[in-house]
């Protein structure tokens, strides 16, 4: 399978990092809190075989985090990163050009520039506070990003074929944070329902005119149809 996020390891090597594997894990059931440990065991199942063992590192990550808090947001950023690299990795062949990274509980973007000849993108329902890194999306014509904690829209300036964008339920709160929508001349309908604004309409009709922005309590834009 194609891996483009780590060296093709020769059989003598293999064999030497899963004999390390193991005692490593050895180790761990004698000391279950060790975190310099833990860390080696995901390192090494990154290394040998990322989408097999992807559930155990997983687990480490989240033993990880109660045996170290203090690194929680370290812990969690490069658990979204293996994830994104796994799927990466398992789509890589597919003639696909949809992407689906929802529910993955993702704090960060990584390798976006292996998304750049997606069209559809799903992003919805993880903890993303920004969209930094969306900016290699060139090709993306729908991108969902309902259900994140998004506060900062930056990048999203560069996309000039973007036509759907589900902004859903996140936190925004202040309307400078659309501005970089303003760019987005293909942009078509923006779903900003379950959002916190100020004068979203007078916004919406002075830099939004283009497309159609849905939410809870209006439509504004060129299309005012249901």
């Amino acid at each position: 399978m194609f891996n483009c996020f780590s060296c093709e390891l020769s059989t003598a090597t293999t064999d030497v990092l899963k004999q390390e594997l193991e005692s490593c894990q050895q180790l761990d059931e004698l000391e279950p809190e060790n975190k310099w440990t833990l860390l080696t065991i995901i390192l090494l199942m990154r290394a040998l075989e990322p989408v097999r063992y992807e559930q155990d590192a997983m687990h480490c990550i989240q033993k990880l985090i109660k045996v170290d808090p203090c690194r929680t947001n370290y812990y969690e950023d490069q658990r979204s990163r293996f994830i994104i690299e796994n799927v990466i990795k398992t789509t890589a062949n597919q003639q696909n050009q949809e992407l689906n990274l929802s529910n993955k509980s993702l704090t960060i973007l990584y390798h976006t520039q292996h998304m750049a000849f997606c069209t559809h993108i799903d992003l919805s329902h993880n903890k993303l506070t920004t969209t930094k890194g969306c900016d290699y999306m060139r090709c993306v014509k729908t991108l969902n990003l309902e259900g994140n904690q998004i506060q900062s829209l930056d990048g999203l300036q560069h996309l000039e074929l973007l036509e759907d964008l589900s902004l859903k339920d996140n936190n925004i709160k202040m309307l400078d944070v659309l501005k970089p929508l303003k760019n987005c001349k293909s942009l078509k309908l923006l779903d900003m329902t379950g959002n916190s604004w100020c004068d979203l309409e007078t916004f919406c009709k002075n830099f939004l005119s283009h497309c159609k922005v849905r939410t809870e309590c209006f439509v504004a834009g060129k299309n005012t149809g249901h």
